[in-house]
């Protein structure tokens, strides 16, 4: 697959993934343009794989993130953010496994500060970013992939029998 499709699949995966996360938990947030607003927490959770590697930043204010950590039923605010990076990644790796990516998830590490500003690796592409945002406010995800070795998203996806989220498995 060509680079520019490459980034055009994983960014509509990325844009719907984010929508249908935040969906889930009952909050019905919408894509829009990025704008100069800097988060103030941030939740970034690292993956890698064969020939595969890289961070999903989920980037919101502290407001939204309370308004959020309701629909949650939490009070552990910085907790819930965690938890929600590690399911929106998990979510854009469902999507991509069928184009033969494959690659685990670190912990995510939450940080809190005035104004951050996320930054791009200078040894990876631009990031693919989406923007999202709601009555509860905004939010906004960088996604920095990396592929090694040769590696490249296959064109057409292979159901490889994944679960698609709120799915059961019995056994």
């Amino acid at each position: 697959m060509e680079a520019a499709e490459t980034t055009k699949l994983i960014s509509g995966y990325l844009e719907l993934a984010t929508i249908e996360l935040f969906h889930d938990i009952g909050a019905d947030f919408a894509c829009v343009e990025r704008n100069t607003s800097l988060p103030d927490i941030t939740a970034i959770i690292g993956f890698a794989g064969t020939g595969i590697a890289g961070s999903l930043a989920l980037c919101t204010s502290h407001v939204c993130l309370s308004e959020l950590a309701k629909l949650g039923n939490t009070k552990m605010t910085e907790d819930w953010l965690g938890e929600l990076s590690n399911q929106l990644l998990g979510r854009v790796k469902r999507r991509l496994s069928p184009h033969g990516a494959s690659f685990g998830l670190s912990t995510p590490v939450v940080i809190s500060g005035d104004r951050l500003r996320l930054s791009a690796s200078a040894q990876v592409k631009p990031p693919i970013s989406t923007c999202v945002a709601s009555s509860l406010g905004r939010a906004e995800v960088w996604l920095e992939i990396e592929f090694r070795d040769g590696f490249t998203l296959t064109d057409q996806p292979e159901e490889d029998g994944s679960l698609i989220e709120g799915e059961a498995l019995l056994f």
